[in-house]
């Protein structure tokens, strides 16, 4: 996680599906809802 948040939590693809990024445990990451929607489909 970025921040430290404990709720809201989501699972976020680093390389996002939409640009070529998979499903595979190596490309996720959690982050807290307002992380997730910050970094949108960036590549993290």
């Amino acid at each position: 996680m970025r921040c430290g948040a404990e709720d809201d939590l989501q699972f976020d693809h680093l390389i996002p599906v939409a640009k070529g990024g998979g499903n595979a445990a190596d490309n996720i990451q959690v982050l807290c809802g307002d992380c997730n929607r910050l970094k949108s489909n960036a590549i993290a």
